[in-house]
């Protein structure tokens, strides 16, 4: 009797996620195994740090012996080049998440979607909200839980007294009053600079705030310029770190004179800087140590927003007596500020805000997006107890 030359057919392979064989449901992992480990350790990856998140020693760790290092890293190999590898990122995650729809929805439509391809397409999607979710917890969530700025250098806050926030609120409308008119203006008075410059000059920017805290020390990096900015005003964003590559985003749509200012706030966060509020503190903490006029005046100015608003609450008759101290530049730089906001005032701004309020509120920051107003504690501490000033 002649043998079989062949004992078993050809098949797919079992990962081969085009394969239209019928498989049994006990078989599943078999259709995408290689998905089926992403989304297993992204999963794993989040449930660890909700579960280990309150360990201060732990997080302490991770966040200075690999977190660090790792936005360092990845911030001086993203550097080489003058575009945002964050938002390439971006783009390419939301086309392939599209073409993935597409696809599923165009075979659906065509009764040429089996259930296998239908499960793939599904743990395809969970697989990539996982994987990303997961890496924000490990690249970014461990700063929250870690010992913070202002744990690091001794500063401690307290009650402020209005008196204080007055005086505060005066110190640095008065810094803005001093250098409004050190730097360039347009034709109707509002800051300009050259912004290419100006992004040149941020890799330095640190440079004396980190001879006096070591804390903040950090590779000089440049911050990037984004193509998408006029998007990022329509969801309210002026600039982020991307915890992925180790860079500082900005928004160059937005007005100009709060954009050195910004770019302080992002290489904050680049430096390990994690809260909001710490972050804007920290961005006045640089400009104002920098010797660099756009750097000081943006952030004098930042500063005295928050403060300003800070004080309009508490006892609008003093604010008011501040705020007319203000010479024609400042006031001009505040008015085009709020007008190019009050345009974006629209639904999708106010989606991503309380979508974004959810995100830092699931990483602890209970004041949600309000915690950008934060920094008026530790600034009337820091400069209200004379621990410095300029």
């Amino acid at each position: 009797m002649m043998k079989p030359l062949f004992r078993k057919a050809a098949i797919i392979p079992a990962d081969d996620c085009d394969g239209k064989r019928k498989i049994k449901p006990g078989k599943v992992f078999g259709l995408c195994p290689v998905r089926h480990i992403m989304l297993l350790a992204g999963s794993a990856i989040t449930g660890l740090f909700f579960l280990l998140r309150d360990n201060r020693v732990l997080m302490n760790a991770v966040s200075e012996g690999f977190v660090r290092p790792y936005h360092r890293l990845l911030g001086r190999i993203c550097n080489v080049i003058p575009w945002s590898a964050a938002e390439l990122f971006y783009a390419v995650v939301i086309l392939a998440v599209l073409a993935e729809l597409t696809i599923c929805g165009i075979r659906f439509l065509r009764k040429k979607a089996g259930w296998q391809f239908v499960y793939r397409s599904i743990v395809s999607l969970l697989t990539c909200g996982a994987v990303l979710y997961g890496g924000y917890c490990l690249l970014w969530g461990v700063y929250y839980y870690s010992d913070s700025f202002a744990e690091k250098i001794g500063l401690e806050t307290r009650p402020v007294a209005v008196e204080e926030l007055e005086t505060v609120t005066k110190l640095f409308a008065d810094h803005a009053n001093d250098y409004s008119g050190q730097v360039m203006r347009d034709d109707a008075g509002v800051f300009t600079c050259d912004t290419d410059s100006l992004l040149d000059r941020s890799a330095t920017l640190y440079t004396a705030a980190v001879a006096e805290y070591p804390e903040l020390d950090g590779p000089a990096l440049r911050a990037k310029p984004m193509a998408f900015s006029r998007f990022m005003s329509w969801i309210n964003f002026t600039g982020f770190f991307f915890p992925f590559t180790g860079e500082a985003n900005l928004n160059m749509d937005a007005p100009l004179c709060l954009l050195p200012a910004t770019v302080a706030h992002e290489l904050a966060h680049q430096r390990g800087v994690s809260g909001e509020d710490e972050a804007n503190f920290v961005a006045v903490l640089a400009g104002m140590s920098s010797n660099d006029t756009e750097y000081i005046y943006s952030t004098a100015l930042l500063a005295y927003i928050h403060l300003g608003n800070a004080l309009y609450e508490a006892d609008y008759d003093r604010w008011l007596a501040v705020y007319l101290t203000l010479n024609d530049a400042v006031q001009a730089d505040l008015q085009a500020n709020n007008a190019y906001w009050e345009q974006y005032e629209t639904k999708a701004a106010e989606a991503s805000e309380a979508v974004y309020t959810g995100f830092l509120q699931s990483y602890g920051e209970e004041r949600g997006m309000r915690s950008y107003g934060a920094c008026v504690d530790l600034l009337v501490a820091y400069y209200g107890d004379g621990m410095t000033g300029k």
